[in-house]
């Protein structure tokens, strides 16, 4: 169809074409401010920082080039000139306080939060590292925008009595919440830990708000 209009076909060809030399270009130059605080870099160069913070730069920074070169691709087939997006319309909400929640599998303990990020880059990148810091393998649980952020998890006695001591139960659930205050963020992280397992107790390890 002519026009602005593309068939799935027409970017099917053309999307892999944007994201190869975005990845190479990410892989051999400097990444981004973005991107540098968002992965917690300690240096520009992108091969100088250790392999976790190399995976994040690099996907960080091709995710930032595809996002340039789709935005001029629609910006010409429409006929006017092409126009690089701003920072904030890649990074999320202008203005809006962002927050993320990265979970470990259980019987892992491993959890990362985030709050209050004006950058939303920043906030996934920080929440992913703090829950990799503590040995776990992480994934995104929940995103959050203006709102308090709190994660739960569900802890099974191994004994007679459960202490603050991690050897005296066992993990069996990790959920995350959030909501307009603290409290209703400890609310819902807690409704959902005890929704996946009823025979444990649930408990707040974390929460907060943004400024």
């Amino acid at each position: 169809m002519p026009g602005p209009f593309r068939s799935l076909a027409t970017w099917g060809l053309i999307l892999p074409g944007l994201l190869a030399p975005a990845r190479a270009q990410a892989q051999s130059t400097a990444a981004p401010p973005a991107c540098l605080r968002g992965c917690e870099a300690a240096t520009a160069a992108i091969r100088a920082n250790p392999p976790p913070v190399q995976a994040c730069l690099i996907r960080c920074t091709a995710g930032l080039h595809f996002q340039r070169d789709a935005g001029r691709i629609a910006a010409t087939g429409r006929g006017l000139p092409a126009v690089e997006p701003s920072l904030a319309t890649v990074q999320g909400q202008a203005g809006g306080r962002n927050g993320a929640i990265y979970l470990a599998p259980a019987p892992s303990g491993s959890f990362g939060l985030t709050y209050g990020q004006l950058d939303r880059l920043a906030a996934h990148g920080q929440a992913e590292r703090r829950c990799q810091g503590q040995g776990g393998a992480c994934r995104l649980a929940l995103e959050f925008t203006d709102r308090c952020g709190a994660v739960a998890q569900a802890r099974r006695s191994t004994g007679l009595v459960r202490t603050a001591d991690p050897s005296t139960y066992t993990i069996t659930f990790a959920a995350g919440g959030a909501g307009p205050s603290k409290e209703a963020a400890e609310a819902q992280a807690a409704a959902d830990c005890r929704s996946r397992d009823r025979s444990a107790t649930c408990e707040v390890v974390a929460s907060g708000c943004g400024a």
